[in-house]
Parts: structure tokens; sequence; C-alpha cells
């Protein structure tokens, strides 16, 4: 599925990456006031009231994840399993792609 192209005005150069939290979106930013619009997942962590500038950390294909202390300590017999970690695959609940952003100091 191609992500739909929108309007979307903002002062961020083309080529930029907007990832807009609480309605769960991601915009990347092309010219003439447009965007390709994606639909994300997004943590239960700080991610959800992230504000600011960031740099995309790591790219991965088919990621591997791991749950966090608290989302272990929060739901033991849920996350406890995958402490060591799930590889990549269709039941990672990162899906087939992540970014990780890393906060501009």
């Amino acid at each position: 599925m191609v992500a739909p192209e929108v309007p979307y005005v903002t002062s961020e150069p083309v080529g930029t990456i907007v990832v807009d939290t609480p309605a769960r979106f991601l915009y990347l930013v092309l010219e003439g006031g447009r965007a390709l619009r994606y639909g994300i997942g997004v943590g239960k962590s700080e991610a959800t009231v992230f504000r600011g500038t960031a740099t995309i950390g790591r790219k991965a294909q088919w990621p591997r994840w791991t749950p966090t202390q608290s989302m272990i300590k929060r739901e033991p017999d849920r996350y406890g399993p995958y402490a060591g970690g799930m590889e990549g695959g269709p039941t990672n609940p990162l899906g087939p792609r992540a970014l990780s952003l890393q906060e501009w100091q």
C-alpha cells in the first residue's frame, strides 16, 4: 500500500520526517505544501509525550524487540517471556519496520 499524499503546510524543509505522536501519523515533507502520511504505532513510554527535534538513531527492517523493564514489571506474565528479546517477524510488536528517535541536545 502506498502512503497517501496529503496537504501539509510546514516550515520544515523537504525531506524532513515529522512525527505527530498524539495523532499517530508520520509525515514525509514534500514540495508545494504536501507530504506523504503514514500511520504509526507509538509505545506507552515517554515517546507518547515527546516534543522537540530528534534525529533517527536507528532504522531497522524486521527489528528485534525487547520489552522495557517497566513493561515487564507492570505485566510480568505478558512481557516476562520476552525479557531476552523477540526476533523480528510477523508476530513482533514493532512490525516490519522501525525507527528509533534520538533526542537532540
